[in-house]
């Protein structure tokens, strides 16, 4: 028994868990790239593509 409470005790909790789910989606935002100053943004560089072909 003591066992399984320990590998409980280690696994992630549950996603339902709204306070770690939103510790999950900060850390993600946190690990975002942020582009340099004055690099094209997204929607420019989808329509030079676009109006390539």
């Amino acid at each position: 028994m003591a066992i399984l409470r320990e590998k409980r005790a280690r696994e992630e909790p549950s996603p339902r868990d709204p306070a770690a789910e939103k510790a999950r989606w900060e850390a993600l935002f946190a690990m975002a790239i942020k582009p340099p100053p004055g690099a094209p943004n997204l929607t420019d560089l989808l329509r030079e593509d676009r109006d390539s072909r």
